[in-house]
């Protein structure tokens, strides 16, 4: 089938359209390395070992598996075997030393309760402000650290202590107010 495109227009009218085609160079092929062995080279091997073989007496198969004698029975060792040597014990360990790192923990908490951009970031946190994640992660890992340093330190937190303040005086307002003696706002109406 041809591939060049049919016209409608008669030869007279045209110049012939002639086929764009390049000669081709021809190419010196590639010689390959050839590699593995040729088809049918276990039957060859065979065939050439039963040459060999007609000279022996029984014939044999490359294919099949070693040729090496195997002790089907239990075989007495000739190299008895020396008795291993029990294990020496490991050198003693040395005794636990009790390590005061109250300093270094004193110095931790102090760092994180001066740290200006930490404070920055717990006054825009409780003015309402959004945090970005890093911000917010950061403020997170210190307070959660601060919260380990004074229950390793044994300190109490100030907040505490005033919570149960207001605690109390929340209570005694209730008190007051249930206690409805009224009699010092009617002397005023008079």
């Amino acid at each position: 089938m041809s591939r060049s495109k049919k016209s409608r227009k008669e030869g007279a009218l045209m110049k012939a359209i002639l086929p764009k085609r390049t000669p081709k160079v021809e190419k010196e092929k590639r010689i390959r390395k050839k590699t593995g062995n040729k088809s049918g080279s276990r039957q060859d091997a065979s065939l050439q070992n039963d040459k060999k073989s007609k000279l022996s007496s029984s014939p044999q198969d490359p294919r099949l598996g070693s040729k090496k004698p195997i002790a089907l029975g239990v075989s007495e060792s000739t190299h008895p075997k020396p008795p291993k040597a029990p294990k020496q014990q490991e050198a003693a360990i040395a005794p636990i030393r009790v390590v005061d790192n109250t300093d270094s923990l004193e110095q931790e908490l102090l760092a994180i309760e001066n740290d200006e951009n930490l404070q920055l970031l717990a006054e825009r946190d409780e003015a309402g402000e959004i945090l970005s994640e890093t911000e917010q992660a950061r403020l997170q890992s210190a307070m959660t650290r601060y919260q380990e340093l004074v229950a390793l330190l044994g300190l109490e937190q100030e907040e505490e202590i005033f919570e149960e303040d207001t605690q109390i005086s929340e209570d005694a307002l209730w008190d007051k107010l249930d206690d409805y003696d009224f009699s010092d706002y009617e002397q005023d109406k008079k």
